[in-house]
C-alpha cells in the first residue's frame, strides 16, 4: 500500500515574548489507521530548563536537548488514529519561552510498526546549512520524513533567519519564522517529506539552507535540533486463493 500524505498544520507562538500559552495544532480531515507525527521546538533564555509536557494520547520518539546560551529542546510525538474525530494535539512546555510546532499525517503506514527507523539528529551550531542525520531503511518504498527547528541567532548577533530552502527532492510542509525577541532567539521550525524512496540504502538529506540578514559574530549558539524518520509502509492484505477439487 503506498503512503500518502492527508495533511498537516504549523504554528509559532510569533515571537511576541516568552509564554506558557499551549500551542494548539488543527488535525486534519484523517480517518482511522493514520498516523500522525507531532513536532514542537522551543527555547529559553537564561537558565531555566525548557521541557515539553507530556501530549495525551500521542507517544514521545525521544527528544534532543541543548543548554549552551539559550536553553532548548525539541521533541517528536506519534499517535496511530483510531477514528475520524481525533483530539487535536495541545503543545505545553513548564517554562516560559518562546515555542513552535507543526503536525503531519499519513496514510498507509503500517500500524503496528510506523517507523522503520528514526534517526535523533544531534544538537549541532551552524547558522547557514544545519543538516539532518543520515539514515538506513530496511524497507523498501517506504517514506521518509524530516524535522528541524532551528534558532538562528542569539542577542549578540543581529541577524535575521529566514524561512530556509528544502533538502534536494523532498517536499516542504511550512515554516513558520519567529520574529525577533527582545534582541534575541530568532528561529524556525520545518517539516518536509517524500513518499517513496524507493530501494531501501542509506540515505543522506542535504543541508537546509537559511538566508540571514545581518552579521553575527559567531554560530556558538545558533541551536539545532532534528529528526529523520523512515515510514514502514502497510502491507496490502493478500486476496485468497481458492481451490476446486475435480470430481
Amino acid at each position: 500500500m503506498a503512503i500518502t500524505f492527508v495533511g498537516g498544520y504549523a504554528a509559532s507562538d510569533g515571537g511576541s515574548g516568552n509564554t506558557t500559552d499551549p500551542a494548539t495544532m488543527v488535525l486534519p480531515t484523517h480517518q482511522s489507521g493514520d498516523v500522525g507525527y507531532l513536532f514542537a521546538g522551543h527555547t529559553i533564555s537564561g537558565t531555566s530548563y525548557s521541557a515539553f509536557v507530556a501530549v495525551s494520547g500521542w507517544t514521545s520518539l525521544g527528544t534532543v536537548e541543548w543548554t549552551a546560551g539559550s536553553d532548548g529542546q525539541v521533541e517528536l510525538w506519534r499517535r496511530v488514529f483510531t477514528s475520524s474525530s481525533e483530539t487535536n494535539p495541545v503543545v505545553n512546555t513548564d517554562v516560559s519561552g518562546r515555542k513552535s510546532a507543526s503536525v503531519l499525517v499519513f496514510r498507509g503506514v503500517d500500524n503496528t510498526t510506523p517507523e522503520d527507523v528514526t534517526v535523533v539528529g544531534a544538537n549541532q551550531s551552524n547558522l547557514t546549512n544545519s543538516t539532518n542525520g543520515a539514515i538506513t531503511p530496511t524497507t523498501n518504498n517506504g517514506g521518509l520524513v524530516l524535522f528541524q527547528y532551528h534558532l538562528g541567532a542569539a542577542s549578540s548577533q543581529l541577524a535575521t533567519l529566514g524561512a530556509p530552502t528544502t533538502p534536494t527532492g523532498l517536499t516542504l510542509l511550512s515554516s513558520g519564522s519567529g520574529s525577533l525577541v527582545a534582541g534575541a532567539n530568532h528561529r524556525d521550525l520545518a517539516a518536509a517529506y517524500k513518499l517513496d524512496y524507493g530501494t531501501a540504502s542509506t540515505i543522506t538529506p542535504t543541508a537546509w539552507t537559511h538566508t540571514v540578514v545581518g552579521s553575527p559574530s559567531n554560530e556558538d549558539e545558533a541551536e539545532t535540533g532534528a529528526f529523520t524518520i523512515a515510514l514502514r509502509p502497510a502491507t496490502a492484505t493478500a486476496k485468497p486463493h481458492y481451490y476446486y477439487a475435480q470430481l
